[in-house]
């Protein structure tokens, strides 16, 4: 055999192999996971797969990039896309399993390994895990996760004292089983405080805080406490921490570039992921730098650099105060302090999260 024809060979096979890699990759790229929201979507005889063909995902990416492009969503930072999102094309969630319908009973939401109790302010008063130290299971004995209530401070900078709300309770407006929401009115001489919260049964939960002065009126500050329990606040990511052992203390400003909101405090049992954004909050992407969107620190909890977040221990609980600094408010302006909550971990599930694969197609 010549040199020519070995060559001849080799070209052969490379052809043929190259050719059989393309058609594999053609293949393995139309199994696109997708949930079962999506109405172009058709299932798969495989479990947990859903085919589409070209123009289903063309309608797809469509109508993701008119979800992204708008200002009138709130991301889930822990899921991409968030339930909130979803709720743009369903009025009504599905619940997935191994997640269980939410439950309410008494200002008492359970799901799934968790149960969340409200306080007539609107804020959630106990956040409990019953997930075990393996997550594999459910405990009969609660973990708590904050020590008391999830409140505000708003303090007057003529007294330098909180200034007082009176609660007027709580209202139900959607008691489905994937989502329960509500909203709440707190009133005070000089400022009204208006909550409408939402909690999904994967235990993400979404506030729109708003608060309107009745006059003009000069603040010390406006914050947010966040009371941790320290029994389980033994791990720390996000603020500058890359995750690891929790540092006793954290001081955070407000910075544009690090593209940060929040951070996630707990164990892997139980946790809760926090972040901070106002009413022009428009979710960067996750899988990528993303240049065009960035992400602009919020008007409300930034204020102009005054505003950050001091994380320390404080009696019995790591205390996260997300605090605005001085301003001043006139009769009837209105400023947003909304913010999310995520309940960790979300499921005794553990093999999925290394099943499955995401990534970026470039567009």
């Amino acid at each position: 055999m010549t040199v020519k024809q070995i060559k001849s060979i080799k070209h052969t096979f490379l052809l043929l192999f190259f050719c059989c890699c393309a058609f594999t990759v053609t293949a393995q790229s139309k199994d696109i996971k997708q949930g079962s929201s999506h109405p172009d979507a058709t299932d798969n005889p495989i479990k947990g797969k859903v085919v589409k063909n070209k123009k289903a995902a063309q309608a797809e990416a469509e109508w993701r990039m008119q979800i992204y492009n708008s200002d009138q969503h709130r991301t889930n930072p822990v899921s991409e896309p968030s339930a909130d999102m979803l709720l743009q094309k369903s009025d009504e969630i599905k619940v997935e399993k191994p997640y269980l319908p939410l439950q309410l009973s008494d200002n008492n939401i359970t799901l799934l390994g968790r149960k969340i109790s409200l306080h007539q302010s609107g804020f959630p008063e106990k956040i409990q895990s019953y997930f075990t130290s393996d997550v594999k299971g459910l405990s009969a004995e609660p973990i708590n996760i904050i020590t008391e209530a999830i409140h505000f401070h708003v303090i007057s900078a003529a007294t330098h004292k909180d200034i007082k709300f009176k609660n007027e309770g709580i209202t139900y407006t959607d008691t489905k089983p994937g989502k329960i929401s509500w909203t709440a009115l707190n009133t005070g001489d000089r400022l009204n405080m208006e909550v409408n919260a939402s909690l999904l049964f994967d235990g993400f939960m979404s506030y729109t805080v708003k608060i309107t002065a009745l006059q003009d009126v000069k603040l010390d500050d406006i914050k947010l406490h966040l009371p941790f329990n320290m029994a389980i606040a033994k791990y720390m990511m996000g603020l500058g921490t890359a995750g690891g052992a929790r540092p006793d203390t954290v001081k955070w400003k407000w910075n544009l570039p690090a593209k940060q909101d929040g951070t996630w405090i707990g164990m892997v049992n139980a946790g809760l992921q926090y972040s901070l954004y106002d009413q022009h909050y428009a979710d960067p992407l996750h899988s990528k730098p993303d240049l065009q969107h960035p992400l602009p620190p919020p008007l409300s909890w930034s204020n102009s650099g005054k505003g950050g977040i001091l994380i320390t221990e404080k009696g019995t609980s790591m205390l996260a105060e997300n605090y605005s600094g001085i301003r001043e408010m006139k009769k009837g302006e209105a400023l947003y302090y909304n913010f999310a909550l995520q309940v960790t971990p979300l499921t005794i599930d553990s093999k999925s999260p290394w099943l499955d694969r995401f990534y970026w197609n470039g567009q």
